[in-house]
C-alpha cells in the first residue's frame, strides 16, 4: 500500500487553511491574543501570584483552544461541522492528562538521553584545546540524540490527542502503530515548522532584548501562525494514517475471507 505523502499533506494544508481562512483566522486572533496574555502574565504588576494564576488560566484557554481546533479540522475532514466534543469535561480532562503523561515520558527519554552528552562533558574533551575538534563534534552529536530522543514521545505517542478529540479508538499502542515508519518524517516537519520561530527568536532578541514589548508581541503573533498552522498539518496528518489503518484493516479481512471461502462458507463449516 502506498505510503503517506508529507508533502501531499501539506498541500491540502495549505488548501484547506485558504478554503475556510475565516474561521481559521479566528482561531489564530484567540491563540495570538491567548499567547500575549501569556507572555505577560508573569509580570503580574508585581504580584507573582496573581501573575501565576493569570498564567495557568492562558495554559487551560491554550489547551481548550486546542481541542476545539483539532475538532472542527477533524470533522471538517469527516463531512461534519463541530467546534467543540459532546463531553466537554470528559474530554478536556483526558485531553489535558494525556498531554501531561506524554511531556512526562519526553523529560524521562530526555534524561536519560542526557547521560550521553554528561559523560562527554565529564570526559574534559570539549575543553581539552589538542581535541578540540573532536570535543565539539561529540556535543552536537550527543545534543543532536538528545532532542531526538526527548521528543520521540510526543512524535510516537502524540495521535493519542485527537483519537480523543474525535472519540476515536486511542491508547498509547495505536498511536505508536499509525506512526511507525513516519519518525524522521515527522521530526523533520516539525523542524521546519519551529525553525521560523527559533530563528526570529534569536535574530529579534540579538536586536531588540527578549525582554521588550516588542519582542514579545511579535514573537506571540509567530508562534501563533506556526501553532495554527502546525495543529491543521497534524490532524490532516492524523486522518491520512487513520484512513490507511483502515484501508489495511479490510484487506486483512478480505484476504482472510479469501482464504476462507467467504462469509457463507465460513458459516456453513
Amino acid at each position: 500500500m502506498e505510503r503517506i505523502r508529507f508533502w501531499g499533506v501539506a498541500g491540502k494544508t495549505r488548501a484547506l487553511l485558504l478554503d475556510r481562512a475565516a474561521i481559521f483566522l479566528m482561531y489564530w486572533v484567540l491563540f495570538a491574543a491567548e499567547g500575549l496574555a501569556g507572555e505577560f502574565a508573569m509580570d503580574g504588576g508585581g504580584n507573582a501570584v496573581l501573575g501565576s494564576l493569570i498564567y495557568l488560566g492562558t495554559l487551560l484557554v491554550d489547551i481548550c483552544l486546542t481541542i476545539s481546533l483539532y475538532r472542527f479540522v477533524l470533522s471538517h475532514l469527516r463531512g461534519g461541522r463541530s467546534f467543540y466534543p459532546g463531553r466537554p469535561v470528559g474530554t478536556t480532562g483526558r485531553f489535558l492528562l494525556s498531554s501531561l503523561a506524554i511531556l512526562v515520558l519526553c523529560l524521562l527519554f530526555g534524561l536519560l538521553a542526557s547521560l550521553p552528552l554528561v559523560a562527554v562533558g565529564a570526559s574534559g574533551l570539549p575543553d581539552d584545546s589538542r581535541h578540540l575538534l573532536m570535543g565539539g563534534a561529540l556535543q552536537a552529536l550527543t545534543g543532536l540524540f538528545l532532542v531526538v530522543v526527548g521528543l520521540l514521545p510526543m512524535l510516537r505517542f502524540g495521535f493519542i490527542l485527537p483519537a480523543i478529540v474525535m472519540g476515536d479508538p486511542d491508547g498509547y499502542g495505536r498511536s505508536w502503530r499509525l506512526s511507525r515508519g513516519y519518525t524522521l518524517k515527522m521530526l523533520t516537519s516539525l523542524v521546519l515548522f519551529l525553525l521560523p520561530v527559533l530563528c526570529f527568536g534569536v535574530v529579534w532578541a540579538m536586536l531588540a532584548g527578549e525582554d521588550s514589548t516588542s519582542f514579545r508581541v511579535a514573537n506571540s503573533l509567530l508562534a501563533a501562525t506556526v501553532s495554527l498552522g502546525m495543529s491543521v498539518f497534524f490532524c490532516l496528518l492524523y486522518e491520512a494514517m487513520t484512513r490507511r489503518e483502515r484501508l489495511l484493516r479490510e484487506v486483512v479481512e478480505r484476504e482472510r475471507l479469501e482464504e476462507t471461502g467467504g462469509p457463507g462458507r465460513a458459516a456453513v463449516e
